[in-house]
């Protein structure tokens, strides 16, 4: 039995939309006659404004990977979430191998829930990269994750050789997810980071687990909508901010190195004010800060998902250069083939696909598929290490 594999449910109007959607396809392609208020809407948006959602109603292509996986995969029309083959929408595991979680990983809670927990996660693959990288700087392990979430983020440096002592995070059922996937569990805290007595309690236990050693790694992904220096540096701020709050914990426990995930919008927002103020406040508690701020692309790390995402990195006292992960594969332009926006890299191979991460999936491949690496790695068939150092992602030629 494959875990978190039901097929979901959907109108009989959702049907009819999606049989005409062919694979690469998206609303354009669904005939006007088809009534729908939300195709009329789109349609007229279109007529103000130009071409526009052109993921929405999307059917994915097995020979590219996938647009960014959300946590309305179940909707076909938020996004390009149709399966490439079948008239319906993904499956929780079809969407957490798109993400790159391991078969083996156990989503919980109702399907509301496992989809926000997939949907909002940092693919373990990307992270995974990120943690060898900062070992290269750190050669010790102990870290904490701070709005942990479903433990995506923790698995990834988990795999690069990284401790966890604890988990932050105040969702019941992506804390019961974190917990039942690891052997060797850290210290689970459900706790509201926005309210101050909460988040002195969680540095009194993170200390107690640190008895007397350093925390070399902080790792968290907060809301940054809200920031602002100056609130930073207020003792007495009580917007109750989380950005500022995670902000609190390097303040406190000088973690060795500090690292904050975010969206790609993160480095626009406010025209760019809160990532300038986000590193000029980490610069004034003793980190050095890496710039440019690190914006990868998941499907370079052998993630079968276009999905952009910033990393703030801080070091503490260190002269040490930071730089980014090397990729592993080619970045994908999606539908737009003929672009040259972006220069491939003639020694890299092409990332990995949609149809490569679903095959040997018993509800999703028509057999047609060939072997693939990356399905025989998350099924559990091959080990992280070889899937890593396989043909798929070595081999170099031209594209």
């Amino acid at each position: 039995m494959i875990l978190n594999h039901d097929i979901p449910k959907l109108s009989d109007l959702d049907k009819e939309i999606i049989s005409h959607v062919p694979p690469g396809g998206n609303w354009q392609d669904i005939p006007e006659d088809v009534p729908s208020k939300r195709l009329e809407q789109i349609r007229e948006m279109t007529k103000e404004r130009g071409v526009v959602r052109t993921t929405y109603y999307g059917r994915l292509l097995k020979t590219q990977p996938s647009y960014t996986i959300s946590t309305y995969y179940n909707r076909p029309g938020n996004g390009t979430h149709i399966h490439p083959d079948h008239d319906r929408t993904l499956t929780s595991r079809e969407a957490a191998r798109l993400q790159s979680f391991p078969d083996s990983y156990k989503f919980y809670g109702n399907e509301g829930k496992v989809r926000k927990q997939i949907g909002n996660a940092v693919p373990p693959l990307l992270s995974h990269a990120i943690g060898k990288k900062l070992k290269e700087i750190e050669g010790n392990s102990t870290m904490v994750d701070v709005f942990c979430g479903a433990g995506g983020l923790s698995l990834g440096l988990e795999w690069s050789g990284w401790n966890s002592l604890v988990a932050i995070d105040n969702d019941k059922e992506a804390l019961e997810t974190y917990k039942n996937n690891r052997k060797n569990s850290p210290v689970i805290l459900n706790s509201d980071l926005q309210i101050n007595s909460t988040l002195e309690a969680c540095v009194e236990e993170i200390r107690n687990q640190l008895n007397g050693r350093q925390l070399h790694l902080m790792a968290g992904g907060p809301p940054c909508q809200g920031f602002s220096h100056a609130g930073f540096r207020k003792s007495d701020d009580m917007r109750n901010d989380l950005a500022v709050n995670y902000l609190r914990f390097a303040e406190l426990l000088k973690p060795k190195i500090f690292l904050l995930e975010n969206v790609e919008g993160l480095l626009t927002m406010k025209k760019g004010e809160v990532i300038r103020d986000l590193s000029k406040s980490l610069e004034e508690i003793g980190y050095r800060v890496n710039s440019p701020v690190w914006k990868l692309h998941a499907e370079q790390y052998g993630v079968p998902q276009m999905r952009r995402r910033v990393f703030l990195i801080g070091i503490l006292n260190d002269e040490k250069k930071i730089t980014q992960p090397p990729p592993l594969l080619n970045p994908c332009l999606g539908r737009r083939k003929k672009s040259n926006q972006l220069v491939f890299s003639e020694n890299l191979m092409s990332p990995i696909t949609v149809g490569e991460a679903f095959h040997n999936l018993s509800t999703s491949s028509n057999g047609q598929e060939c072997s693939s690496d990356y399905s025989e790695w998350v099924s559990g068939r091959k080990g992280l290490s070889d899937f890593l150092n396989s043909k798929r992602i070595t081999d170099r030629h031209k594209l």
